[in-house]
């Protein structure tokens, strides 16, 4: 028996980051023109008056301003980046470091050890006198947490250690499940009459505490041939029906009842189907699902006049992540 493999998938984007907007001048000291020079000279008596530095755009800074200040990210995958310019306003070269605050859930009050991780490439960054250069903020360990909506604040730090701008991100991280067969391929053995029973198992990760499951089944065809009109095949056994098994106690195992007038396909292959059921994890911590599922399934065999041979079906599950309770 072959078994087929159902997925959910999520998508998202990330947004790019806007241009960064024009520098104002930097004041600059008098000087007298005499007519008959082409270049200024400084008239008076003392040193030369210093330039005043140009402000920045948060606080009057003197350099190091971030853009994007405001990042939204919608994240499928463990690992998200964004580019951030910084810019010196400035009349000298300075050197930049960032840092991240720890990523905070926002959007629910459970609750949940985090294991995000806020990196920049490059993390300093030497920028001349009114230009900009970027870096990239990095995001990683998402597959590890719950789906949901998190926040970090990312500082630039001038070369005395103060803070000069910063900026925040907010990264959604959409509902994903992965559902994979730990033996695609398993053997019956040998029956005359009876029940014919097999157990898969499936590997099933989940970022929310709650997944929709549903399993189709094909009755088992002599030498693999559907299309067979000599041989009928072997049914599924509608009373015994589907048995669900976890390794951690998912609420909502047990017997699950194949549907009597399901007319469902498997390819081109006539099928019987369950209905849709939910399976949740155990208290109310946001832990998301990281179990074994094992799926008994069992056929009848009660013609003692079926031909011998080789028989074989197919099963497919479906899975879809569920809002949590």
């Amino acid at each position: 028996m072959a078994i087929l493999l159902g997925h959910g998938v999520a998508s998202g984007q990330t947004v790019p980051s806007p241009t960064r907007p024009p520098l104002g001048p930097s004041a600059r000291p008098p000087v007298t023109v005499p007519s008959t020079q082409t270049s200024p000279t400084r008239t008076g008596l003392g040193p030369p008056a210093r330039p005043v530095p140009n402000s920045g755009a948060l606080g009057g800074t003197v350099g190091g301003n971030i853009f994007p200040q405001t990042l939204d990210l919608a994240v499928d995958a463990a690992t998200t980046s964004v580019k951030l310019t910084v810019s010196n306003g400035s009349q000298q070269d300075e050197t930049y470091t960032f840092k991240a605050t720890p990523l905070a859930r926002i959007d629910a009050t459970q609750d949940q050890t985090l294991n995000l991780k806020a990196s920049f490439q490059p993390a300093t960054l030497t920028v001349k006198a009114g230009e900009s250069q970027t870096t990239q903020l990095i995001i990683s360990n998402l597959g590890q947490v719950h789906a949901g909506t998190y926040r970090t604040t990312v500082s630039v730090l001038g070369p005395d250690g103060s803070e000069r701008s910063h900026s925040t991100a907010t990264c959604k991280l959409s509902p994903a499940v992965a559902f994979v067969s730990v033996n695609p391929s398993i053997e019956a053995g040998s029956v005359k009459v009876g029940a014919i029973s097999v157990i898969g198992q499936f590997a099933v990760e989940a970022n929310t505490n709650r997944i929709q499951l549903q399993v189709v089944a094909t009755g088992l065809y002599l030498n693999d041939d559907p299309n067979s009109h000599i041989t009928p095949p072997i049914p599924l056994d509608q009373v015994l029906g589907l048995n669900v098994a976890s390794t951690s106690g998912l609420q909502g195992t047990g017997k699950i009842s194949w549907l009597v007038n399901g007319n469902a396909v498997i390819g081109d292959t006539p099928a019987t189907s369950t209905d849709p059921f939910a399976l949740t994890a155990p208290g109310t911590s946001l832990t998301g699902i990281r179990d074994n599922l094992f799926f008994t399934i069992v056929w009848r065999q009660d013609d003692s006049s079926k031909p011998a041979g080789s028989y074989s079906g197919r099963v497919k599950v479906t899975a879809l992540v569920l809002p949590d309770p």
